[in-house]
């Protein structure tokens, strides 16, 4: 009896042994399928070395039934990780602030009569007395010097026959010392991030014309500008046939040197580094009721020579600008040509509101680092700017150079001038995605 026990309890043990699995290396692992065929490794701990990290294939190897990765929609109990297409770094998507986000929806979309200032746009009617180039500074209302008055011209805007909406500029002012009649309009609304998209069949180019495509914070009193922070997506000044760097748009960004945010960077861990706020960005951008922010900022100049004014209007009408403003506080720039075949097929994509910036990474032109409470409350703004402290400071023409040259020149070319020929913006549409 006593051995019979003995060989009872020796085969239960041996049984015992049979059945639990051997835990032998090995490059697969088990694996569960969710309903939405994202793969879950059951070993997730051990695959994963942590927030930001890699996914470890000599550890976990490839799932049963999945890619060698997550996929990208998924969310396990713990962890849910993505490539980062700008960094190539993995980031969980589980957490309630993902960053970035390719699943955006359309939030507006405006075309034709949509950008009359009547709802979600309006005149821009701030700053009545501002810094100028050759005036009296009582005497415009453009912080920029420019030599013209933004004003409530609705003779300047117009929908043609394609349902696009054209924004002019001409005609003189005699309420306002005889300046040149131009146009600024910005959203009602103000954001603190977005995918702010545009597809324009026109942007303003000429000798003394200034035209920007931009997101700031419009406040009262213009000594606070920059408090908010200003994204400039589209920018150039003096764009002529003749001059083929005139054509290489400019995107850039100012920002303040509050203590609450912190600075945005440009070309970071380089030689040529430069934080928008310092010496070698935007001196003294207080936030103080005096002080008054400087106009460098920090820019980058697109490589594509045809990306704005006169040569985007030969060759690249219909082309589509993106701005990626993420609630973090960092900055995009994508340009998809309409002249290349591959970026048509994007261009068809955002018309159509299909959205994915993750396919996107060949056209980005700007890519600053992220800067947390840099930018809110932006409105969103076009206008065209004449002469002033950008493309005054740099005129060059038949009455001589700088700001003062400028203004001359602008009036032995265009005082009886209702419309001055090729400074104009035309607008396919605008669209804001969330």
């Amino acid at each position: 009896m006593k051995y019979l026990l003995i060989l009872l309890v020796v085969l239960t043990l041996l049984i015992i042994l049979i059945l639990i699995p051997k835990n032998n290396p090995s490059t697969s692992s088990t694996s569960t399928m969710l309903s939405n065929n994202c793969c879950i490794p059951d070993n997730e701990d051990a695959c994963w070395g942590g927030k930001g990290s890699s996914w470890n294939l000599d550890t976990c190897g490839k799932f049963p039934g999945c890619s060698n990765s997550i996929a990208d929609n998924c969310c396990s109990k713990k962890y849910s990780y993505r490539i980062d297409q700008r960094d190539n770094k993995m980031k969980n998507m589980c957490d309630s602030n993902p960053t970035p986000s390719t699943n955006y929806i359309l939030y507006k979309n405006w075309k034709g009569n949509d950008f009359r200032p009547t709802g979600d746009w309006d005149y821009y009617d701030h700053y009545k007395k501002r810094y100028t180039c050759g005036k009296d500074e009582d005497l415009t209302n453009d912080k920029t010097g420019s030599y013209c008055w933004y004003g409530n011209y609705d003779e300047l805007l117009s929908v043609n026959d394609k349902n696009n909406f054209v924004i002019k500029c001409g005609g003189r002012d005699p309420k306002n010392d005889n300046l040149i009649k131009s146009i600024r309009i910005n959203t009602v609304e103000t954001y603190n991030s977005g995918l702010f998209i545009a597809k324009i069949d026109n942007i303003p180019e000429g000798n003394g014309i200034w035209p920007s495509w931009w997101l700031t914070a419009v406040e009262p009193n213009g000594s606070h500008w920059a408090c908010g922070g200003e994204i400039d997506i589209i920018e150039i000044v003096n764009s002529i046939k003749d001059d083929e760097n005139s054509s290489h748009n400019i995107s850039t960004l100012h920002t303040s040197n509050r203590p609450d945010a912190q600075p945005c960077i440009l070309n970071p861990g380089t030689s040529n580094e430069i934080k928008c706020n310092q010496s070698n960005g935007d001196t003294g951008c207080g936030c103080s009721g005096a002080s008054k922010c400087p106009d460098i900022g920090c820019g980058i100049k697109s490589k594509i020579s045809n990306s704005v004014g006169y040569g985007y209007n030969i060759s690249n009408r219909g082309s589509i600008y993106a701005c990626e403003l993420t609630s973090d506080g960092k900055v995009n720039v994508w340009f998809f040509q309409s002249s290349n075949l591959d970026d048509k097929k994007i261009i068809q994509q955002i018309d159509n509101n299909n959205i994915d910036i993750s396919k996107w990474s060949s056209n980005l032109v700007a890519d600053f680092t992220a800067c947390p409470g840099q930018f809110k409350n932006l409105h969103l703004v076009f206008n065209i700017a004449i002469c002033g402290s950008w493309a005054g400071s740099v005129f060059k023409g038949s009455t001589g150079s700088g700001c003062i040259d400028c203004n001359k020149y602008m009036d032995d070319n265009s005082f009886n001038v209702p419309i001055l020929p090729g400074a104009y913006w035309e607008i396919d549409y605008v669209k804001i995605f969330k």
